[in-house]
Parts: C-alpha cells; structure tokens; sequence
C-alpha cells in the first residue's frame, strides 16, 4: 500500500479542478506549452495539419538492404584487393551519381580508406583512383 501512494496518478486535461467553478486543467496551460500537449488531444494538431491516429492497421514493413553492401561497396573491396589503379562506375543520370560519390565517400570516411584510394565525378561517372605510396614511408 505504501508503494501505491508513491505513484504518480494521472489525470486528465479535461478534468475540473475543484473549486474552480468550472476551470480545467487544459485550460492551464499557457500558449508557450501547448504544442507539448499537442498528442493527447483526440483529433491531433489540426493547427499543421498533422494528424495522430492511435491503435491502427499497420502495413508490412518494406525491405531493406541496411547492414548488407551495396554493389559499389563489393567492387571497391575487390578493387582494392587487386592490383588496378582505376575504377569507374556508369550511372544513368548525372544526379544519382552525386548520391552515390556522396554514399561511397561516407563509406571511405567511416572506415578509414581515405589514405587508400581517391573518389570524384564527372557527369554520370563516379571514379576511383588508387592513391600511389608514397616513397620512404
């Protein structure tokens, strides 16, 4: 019983105060704070358009590649693995070889290949250059 009076009970906003001749606790709350109450109201914040359903059918979740590489990531691992001093890949427009310039140099970055091989685009082709050693190192 004790553990039961150390709980925080809940209320709702809608509920009256007493002795308030009809005050809420909603109506508490200042216009600084109402975006944090936003979600609780039942038709969600219609203020943005937004809306907030609850409780509802969920579709099945796509498929995804994370964790697994990308063909890029596979020939650039084979690449380096041989003794080729360049690379290029051919992308149909010239915007999805910005995304993947973009996607591989994260990937050099993140696992420190930077030292290893160059990157850069022109147009539709994204190159890859071994760097040379440098001699006396």
């Amino acid at each position: 019983m004790e553990k039961q009076g150390r709980r925080i009970h809940a209320a709702s906003l809608d509920a009256e105060i007493p002795g308030t001749d009809g005050l809420t606790i909603a109506d508490t709350v200042t216009d600084e704070n109402r975006n944090f109450i936003n979600y609780v109201f039942p038709k969600g914040r219609s203020d943005d358009g937004m809306q907030l359903h609850y409780n509802v059918k969920l579709p099945p979740k796509k498929e995804t590649k994370h964790g697994q590489k990308s063909d890029e990531r596979i020939a650039i691992e084979a690449f380096m693995q041989s003794t080729r001093k360049n690379m290029c890949f051919e992308y149909d427009t010239s915007m999805e070889a910005k995304k993947k310039l973009s996607t591989i140099n994260a990937a050099r970055r993140s696992k420190n290949e930077t030292d290893i091989y160059d990157t850069y685009r022109i147009d539709k082709c994204v190159y890859i250059v071994r760097q040379e050693k440098k001699k006396g190192k």
